[in-house]
């Protein structure tokens, strides 16, 4: 990790603190931020659309302190009582954060 990934690795927990929420994974809940969602209409055959996402960011030391195993594109996750499905997943070793990308 450069310096900048070690500070903000260092700041997690009392960002997590101040914004964070949860979100369930397998059995297992975790505290993570957790953004807005991102929603357009798309026009098809019938009418109007809504399609949308957000982004989870789950501190990497929240999975077996950084080992794994991690959530995967189609895994289901539960936040604010709904069951959402992983569209996308950025899991890089050097960074602080596992992020993912759920479908609304």
């Amino acid at each position: 990790m450069n310096r900048i990934q070690r500070e903000l690795a260092d700041a997690i927990p009392e960002m997590i603190s101040e914004i964070g929420q949860t979100v369930t994974w397998s059995g297992t809940a975790y505290s993570a931020i957790v953004s807005d969602p991102d929603v357009t209409v798309d026009l098809e055959e019938g009418g109007f659309t809504p399609e949308g996402s957000f982004r989870v960011k789950i501190p990497r030391s929240a999975f077996n302190n950084g080992a794994g195993p991690f959530p995967q594109i189609n895994d289901r996750i539960t936040f604010d009582g709904d069951i959402y499905k992983v569209i996308g997943e950025k899991n890089k070793g050097e960074s602080a954060f596992v992020a993912l990308s759920i479908e609304v």
